[in-house]
């Protein structure tokens, strides 16, 4: 999708990207980003576990890295409805997008939220502070937001 777009934005340079293209490119960084969490899990404390190399794996830290993947995996299926109510949703009902820049602003805010949000599912565990947990119930009350702005656009264009 990066190379799709970065060709695209090459043959039409005065031209923004679709936004069917803008969201997509923002699911395929997302899927980029947050497999980092399980690659670096597998990587540094697994697979040395597996082989022998170490005694034992950090638990804590394996809870932390695999929270970093669990919860961006539920915008990976968001996303795509996300694409759809904004491209084909106004155009079925014979209408237009009401604000192209709102349905951007969605997909940059649901990939900046959803990135970090899962660590939510640690608000119990000893190992983090409360002052990471704050942030974390921040960050997931922000995820609203890009719903909101959506709820709003959609309707908008219904309505128009």
């Amino acid at each position: 999708m990066l190379v799709a777009m970065h060709a695209w934005k090459r043959e039409n340079p005065s031209r923004p990207v679709p936004l069917a293209m803008f969201g997509t490119v923002a699911n395929a960084v997302l899927w980029l980003w947050t497999t980092v969490g399980m690659a670096a899990e597998l990587l540094f404390q697994v697979i040395p576990a597996s082989l022998g190399l170490v005694q034992t794996v950090d638990a804590g830290l394996a809870r932390t890295l695999f929270s970093w993947t669990l919860h961006a995996i539920v915008y990976f299926w968001l996303l795509p409805a996300y694409i759809a109510f904004y491209t084909m949703v106004p155009r079925a009902a014979g209408g237009r997008l009401y604000s192209d820049t709102m349905g951007r602003l969605t997909f940059i805010l649901l990939l900046l939220y959803s990135l970090p949000v899962g660590m939510h599912h640690l608000l119990m565990d000893p190992e983090h502070g409360n002052g990471w947990k704050f942030i974390q119930v921040l960050l997931t009350a922000f995820v609203t937001a890009p719903t909101l702005l959506t709820i709003f656009t959609i309707t908008a264009s219904l309505e128009t």
